[in-house]
């Protein structure tokens, strides 16, 4: 006489959900490789271990994973989408974090696995440094205006800011799409007291320079 036992097998359905301002701006189409980390620790010895399971994944279609013994405990992770020129993302949240493999295969354990994303945005400070042989002149003023003005998608914002000479950096204090540009006019100086004035010149680290206003 011979003995057999068989392992109940039950399955998990997984699922991909996007959330945040720019989810409606994602690739339908977009993949996203989540992994499923089956622990049978509490089966015993007799039930033996499982390899993870890898499954690709678009928003909104379910995948259901098959063939997993009932009563093993199964956890996800997947790495975090890379940020770029569009889109910011944040970690992936799971929905339940674990779920037990029920023995009703017909209804199995369901998982949701979210990704919150935004559009990426980015800033900059400005800063006032003064040159030449008159740098120095006590009448050189204490502060300078400069009005940054931008177009971000069709909504037009500006915004004056007030620039020490002494080369201090002052934040522009808006966060903007990325690849939105800006325009920096500043307000004309009169000469006087030994100096006239240069037409300014910009530089900049990690931005592009277009024009001398």
């Amino acid at each position: 006489m011979k003995l057999t036992n068989t392992a109940q097998l039950g399955a998990v359905q997984v699922s991909k959900a996007l959330d945040g301002a720019a989810a409606s701006r994602v690739d339908k189409g977009r993949t996203y490789t989540v992994t499923a980390h089956i622990d049978t620790t509490a089966l015993g010895s007799n039930v033996p271990e499982q390899k993870d399971r890898t499954v690709d994944l678009t928003a909104g279609s379910p995948v259901v994973l098959n063939d997993i013994p009932v009563g093993a405990t199964v956890t996800f992770s997947e790495s975090r989408p890379g940020d770029d020129d569009t889109f910011t993302w944040s970690d992936p949240t799971f929905s339940p974090e674990s779920v037990v493999v029920g023995a009703d295969a017909s209804t199995p354990a369901a998982v949701t696995v979210t990704n919150h994303v935004e559009r990426s945005v980015g800033t900059f400070s400005v800063k006032k440094i003064v040159t030449g042989a008159q740098a120095d002149n006590p009448a050189v003023p204490d502060s300078v205006t400069v009005t940054a003005s931008w177009n971000q998608e069709g909504a037009s914002g500006s915004k004056t800011l007030t620039l020490p000479t002494d080369g201090t950096p002052v934040p522009l204090g808006e966060n903007l799409l990325v690849g939105t540009q800006v325009t920096l006019t500043e307000t004309p100086l009169a000469d006087g007291s030994s100096i006239a004035w240069g037409a300014p010149g910009w530089t900049g680290e990690r931005v592009a320079i277009d024009g001398t206003s």
